[in-house]
C-alpha cells in the first residue's frame, strides 16, 4: 500500500490521530480499496473510533492486488500511537512547509514507513515497528436505530460549557420533543458534593430530530468531548443514532473525503435492578454522612424532584414545605421548659470544623489566659487621684 497525503490534508490527520489518542493507546490501519482506516478502541472496550479516507483524501493511493489468494480484502496492522503522533507534532512554520507525506506499508508488514518531504528539498523518513496484531469486529447497522438527531458541532460544545471537566457520565432523556441531558442520575437520590447540572435541548434547535422510540441512556463523556472538540476544529455536523439504553450510540462526522464514527456503549437506567442497588448503596455507604444532616435537611431532599426541569412552581412549594419546617420547629422549641433537656433531634450541634480544630492545636498557647491582673505588684499608693473622674 501506497499513498501521499497532500499537504492540505495534513491537518485533518493530526486531527484525526490526537482525537484517536484520547480514546485508546494502540491504532489499528487497515487499507483497502475502497478506503484507509484509522481505528482504535479503549482498554474497557466501551469506545470504538474509526476515521474512514476516501481515496479522494490523497492525492495518491495504491492498493497491492498481487497479494496470494488466501490474503485477507485488506492490509492490517497495529501500532502504538504515541509514534505516529510524535511523527504529525507539526506546529506554525513547520506545517506550513510539509509538501506531502507517503505512508507505505508491505504485503507482510513488520514495520510501517512515513517519508516527509519539506519544501526546502528535504525528505524525512521514519520507520515505525509493528506490534503483534489483534483482528477488531464490531457490527453496526445505523439504519436500524429508531432515533436520529443532527446538529452542529458547536451547538455540542456550547452544551459542554455547562459541564465540568471531573463530569464522568452524561445521562440523556430522549423525549419525542426535548433531549434532557444531565451529568446525574435521576434514579438515584444520592447528594454528592458536586455540581448537579442539566441542561433541556428543545426538538426546534436540532436541523434533523426524528424520535420513534422514547429512551434513558447513559454514556462516558470523554469520548463524547472527543467527538465535539473534532468537529468544531472542522465546523462539521455531528449525526447521532440512539437506541434505547445497553445498546451503543453512533456519532457521526463526514463531509465528501472522509468520515469518523464513535461508537459508545450505553447503560440502561430504566430496570429495576439498577434502582435498588443504587437505593441501598445510598442508605449504607452514607450513614455516616447522613449523622451531620439536621432532621430539615432529610425532610428537604426526600421532598426534592430531582426528575423536574427545575420550574419555578415547584421551587415555591419546596420554599414554603422548608417554611412550614421551620415553623413547627420553632414551635416545638417555645413549648419545651425553660431549663429542660436540650431536643437534639431538633436544634442538632454545629459540628467543629477540622480546619478550626487545627488551628485550635497549633495556635493553643494564644488561646490560653496567660495575663491576670493579680499578679502584677503596684507598690503602695502615695498620691491618690485628684478628680474623680
Amino acid at each position: 500500500m501506497n499513498c501521499i497525503i497532500p499537504t492540505g490534508n495534513i491537518k485533518i490527520i493530526n486531527k484525526a490521530l490526537h482525537t484517536l489518542a484520547k480514546i485508546g493507546d494502540e491504532l489499528y490501519i487497515d487499507a483497502k480499496q475502497d478506503y484507509l482506516q484509522f481505528a482504535t478502541i479503549n482498554q474497557t472496550k466501551t469506545s470504538y473510533v474509526t476515521f474512514n479516507f476516501q481515496p479522494v483524501f490523497f492525492s495518491s493511493y495504491e492498493i497491492n492486488t498481487d497479494r496470494p489468494v488466501d490474503a485477507p480484502d485488506a492490509l492490517t496492522c497495529k501500532l502504538h500511537i504515541k509514534a505516529m503522533l510524535n511523527i504529525f507534532k507539526l506546529k506554525g512554520p513547520k506545517e506550513k512547509n510539509i509538501d506531502w507525506c507517503k505512508i507505505e506499508l508491505e504485503n507482510d508488514p513488520t514495520r510501517i514507513l512515513l517519508k516527509l518531504k519539506y519544501k526546502q528539498d528535504i525528505v524525512v523518513n521514519h520507520s515505525i515497528r509493528l506490534i503483534d496484531m489483534e483482528y477488531i469486529s464490531v457490527e453496526y447497522d445505523k439504519d436500524k436505530m429508531p432515533n436520529k438527531v443532527n446538529t452542529a458541532g458547536s451547538f455540542y460544545g456550547q452544551v459542554l460549557t455547562n459541564f465540568q471537566l471531573s463530569d464522568e457520565d452524561m445521562s440523556l432523556e430522549i423525549t419525542k420533543s426535548k433531549v434532557t441531558v444531565r451529568n446525574y442520575d435521576v434514579v438515584s437520590n444520592k447528594v454528592g458534593n458536586r455540581i448537579r447540572s442539566q441542561v433541556v435541548l428543545k426538538c426546534h434547535e436540532f436541523t434533523l430530530y426524528q424520535i420513534n422510540q422514547e429512551s434513558n441512556i447513559t454514556l462516558s463523556f470523554k469520548p463524547f468531548r472527543a467527538a465535539v472538540a473534532f468537529a468544531e476544529a472542522f465546523t462539521l455536523p455531528i449525526l447521532m443514532y440512539l437506541d434505547s439504553g445497553g445498546k451503543p450510540v453512533i456519532m457521526t462526522i463526514k463531509n465528501s473525503i472522509f468520515e469518523a464514527n464513535f461508537i459508545l456503549s450505553t447503560i440502561s437506567r430504566d430496570g429495576s435492578t439498577q434502582s435498588c442497588a443504587t437505593s441501598s448503596m445510598f442508605s449504607n455507604a452514607d450513614k455516616s454522612k447522613n449523622t451531620e444532616l439536621t432532621k430539615e435537611d432529610h425532610t428537604l431532599i426526600e421532598n426534592i424532584n430531582w426528575d423536574s426541569d427545575f420550574d419555578m412552581d415547584e421551587n415555591d412549594i419546596m420554599m414554603k414545605n422548608l417554611s412550614e419546617i421551620r415553623r413547627k420547629n420553632k414551635k416545638a422549641r417555645r413549648k419545651s421548659p425553660v431549663g429542660g433537656p436540650v431536643l437534639t433531634d431538633i436544634i442538632p450541634e454545629s459540628p467543629e470544623s477540622p480546619r478550626t480544630k487545627k488551628l485550635k492545636i497549633v495556635f493553643r498557647r494564644c488561646y490560653e489566659a496567660t495575663f491576670h491582673e493579680s499578679n502584677l505588684n503596684y507598690g503602695a499608693e502615695l498620691a491618690p487621684n485628684s478628680d474623680s473622674e
